[in-house]
């Protein structure tokens, strides 16, 4: 039963890639190791985005810019070997929120008043 094992161990070192009528095959399950790709830097602001473009310091390729949303911007690289993008830069728009039928206490609900709202002249 040792020596079974053993020689099970052995057999799953030893794979072997076929073709046969222009497909490739594998006698054990094969796994891509893909080309890393760049992490983002986050960036709040679109003067934080262009500043950086400008800079012109971490690619050598053209770049393309993708605005995704109205608060949401990528600056990214072509496709690699793997179709797989180097995204270089994001800015996300830093938005304030206000929940209704929330109570906020007096501090945070003045500045909330400030920060959410637009005065207007009525």
């Amino acid at each position: 039963m040792i020596k079974e094992a053993i020689e099970y161990i052995v057999g799953l070192g030893n794979t072997k890639i076929e073709d046969l009528n222009g497909q490739t095959y594998s006698t054990q399950k094969v796994h891509l190791i893909e080309n890393p790709t760049a992490q983002p830097i986050q960036v709040r602001s679109l003067s934080g985005l262009i500043e950086y473009i400008k800079s012109d310091s971490d690619w050598e390729e053209d770049l393309m810019i993708h605005v995704q949303s109205p608060t949401e911007v990528e600056c990214f690289s072509s496709f690699n070997g793997d179709y797989n993008r180097n995204v270089f830069i994001k800015a996300s728009a830093m938005l304030p929120d206000y929940v209704f039928g929330r109570w906020y206490d007096t501090e945070e609900f003045n500045i909330k008043l400030q920060s959410c709202f637009v005065a207007n002249k009525v």
